[in-house]
């Protein structure tokens, strides 16, 4: 009997031993090896491993020194992600890597380097140029891929056959300029691999985003204990968590999944001065210093570089921002509150140029006494017992907690798109609300309303909205006279693909003439890596 208790208790500890170690696998690709400064990289990729997976997998572009210079959160789809980043204009010209990691797993990924050029800058300064240790990698089954020709004429449509992609694989295919700048990265960075291991980093956001903050006093610079503070995020949907401060004056807030860029707003309740100083922590993510061979460009790649920066700044002239299209999937759209009790949309009714006319003539719900004086108490029906609560309820702009009620009701009500109203009781976290009242601008920016100094805020990137780039089609508009000087002709994520003789897929040229390889990478339904390319010539 002790022996069979024994035995069962070391399996237990095997498994949660196992269960603890688990690792996720990180595949990460981008759409070319050479961007110019400015540029769009288009990231793809996938994740493997057993048990759970993370809503989101943080991607970034490090330098050599491990430090991240530009960083995404991209959506996890069913174990694939995909999403893009610009380069940031100040950036040296010099290696990168792509890097990513999951907020709270353990992770592994193969970095992916890239060149990028900017022709404003001199090259980044290098001491070393000691090869790297090749690491072993899974060597990926080899597709064939083949065109209907070799060289096309410009704006010409190309079609393209496979042969060998295994059934129920999902592939990302990849269009990209070839030219000697391109064939010189190549031969730099394909012969080195540069697998990582990343620790669990910070908590695992299984429930929503989780933001970190410390409270301090503003005098002393020492921590504050049991001091509440609200986190909300700027927009037109109310998401909003609250705590109380530790003894080392640390916040912990977890926020619905938020997407896009944003900004988080921290409010210390009660403080009617700025006696407060709230810092937003990040978990450190520097990789540290990257062993890879010094960028050497010489005379002979001039020509190369300076069409690719014809290409990109033609299309930023003519065209802007790249074309995207962005597909929206299923998120939380609602304030914290849900649906309210009473929602007044204002151009509904006659347009009162004073906040207090409009609360007297057209909302019930809410009364305002003391509204002579300094502090203002914006009280709220509770509806079920036909009484106003006696106590403050919560008052907010764009989904921030607004504290100074005399500032708000002095603004322009004529930038109020609407107004929902709570006329109960509500219970958010372990505290109380005596209603709520929102007001919402047009674009849920705030509209210039100030907010007061204690008020701290922080830009917040919350997931990228997923998103794929749009390309030309010259079927019936082959002679616009509109420039198309592309890099990068073609670009698909996670496509299933048949392994059929006939064209799998098409793409046209672009005037830009020259060499263009077509890369197509993914896994196989077993989690096996696929590859294959080949290439094309435009005149």
């Amino acid at each position: 009997m002790f022996k069979n208790l024994l035995i069962l208790l070391m399996m237990t500890a095997s498994a949660t031993f196992v269960k603890a170690q688990q690792v996720l696998y990180i595949t990460a690709q981008t759409d070319q090896t050479v961007y110019i400064t400015g540029e769009e990289i288009w990231v793809y990729g996938s994740i493997t491993g057993s048990g759970e997976t993370p809503k989101s997998i943080q991607v970034q572009l490090l330098d050599r020194k491990g430090i991240a210079r530009v960083e995404a959160s991209l959506l996890n789809n069913n174990g694939t992600f995909s999403g893009s980043m610009i380069v940031p204009a100040d950036l040296l010209s010099d290696y990168y890597f792509l890097d990513g990691y999951a907020r709270g797993y353990a992770s592994s990924i193969e970095m992916r380097p890239v060149l990028v050029v900017n022709p404003r800058t001199p090259i980044m300064p290098c001491s070393s140029v000691l090869p790297m240790s090749e690491t072993t990698v899974q060597q990926a089954q080899q597709i064939q891929l083949a065109t209907d020709k070799s060289t096309y004429a410009k704006r010409e449509k190309v079609d393209v056959s496979a042969t060998g992609i295994p059934a129920g694989s999902a592939v990302s295919i990849t269009v990209q300029r070839y030219d000697r700048l391109a064939a010189f990265a190549d031969s730099i960075i394909r012969p080195f691999h540069l697998l990582v291991q990343h620790p669990a980093m910070g908590e695992k956001e299984t429930e929503g985003n989780i933001i970190k903050a410390r409270i301090l006093s503003t005098m002393e610079g020492t921590p504050k204990k049991g001091i509440r503070v609200f986190a909300a995020i700027v927009g037109d949907q109310a998401k909003i968590s609250s705590c109380v401060s530790d003894m080392d004056g640390r916040l912990r807030f977890i926020l619905p999944f938020v997407y896009g860029e944003t900004q988080v707003v921290f409010s210390a309740e009660g403080t009617a001065e700025q006696r407060y100083r709230i810092e937003m922590e990040e978990d450190n993510t520097n990789q540290g210093a990257i062993n890879f061979p010094c960028l050497q460009i010489n005379e002979t790649l001039r020509p190369d570089i300076e069409e690719r920066i014809l290409s990109i700044r033609t299309q930023k002239g003519y065209f802007g921002d790249p074309l995207k299209q962005y597909v929206i999937g299923p998120a939380d759209t609602t304030d914290f509150y849900g649906k309210p009790d009473h929602q007044y949309a204002l151009d509904d009714y006659v347009r009162f140029p004073d906040m207090m006319e409009i609360l007297l003539e057209f909302v019930p719900e809410v009364r305002v006494r003391n509204g002579e004086t300094a502090l203002p108490v914006v009280q709220i029906l509770d509806e079920p017992y036909k009484t106003y609560f006696e106590s403050a309820g919560m008052v907010m702009l764009d989904g921030i907690p607004i504290q100074d009620i005399k500032e708000l009701l002095a603004f322009n009500p004529l930038l109020i798109k609407s107004i929902d109203v709570m006329s109960r009781k509500y219970y958010l976290g372990d505290i109380t609300l005596n209603g709520v009242l929102h007001y919402k601008t047009y674009k849920g920016d705030l509209a210039g309303f100030t907010l007061p100094a204690r008020d701290v805020i922080y830009p917040f990137s919350g997931i990228q909205i997923p998103a794929s780039p749009v390309f030309k089609s010259y079927d019936t508009n082959r002679d616009n006279p509109l420039p198309d000087f592309r890099n990068l002709l073609y670009f698909e994520q996670n496509s299933r693909l048949s392994s059929e003789a006939k064209p799998v897929l098409s793409f046209y040229s672009s005037d830009a003439t020259g060499a263009y390889k077509l890369v197509i990478t993914g896994r196989d339904k077993a989690g096996n890596a696929i590859y294959g390319e080949t290439k094309i010539n435009i005149e």
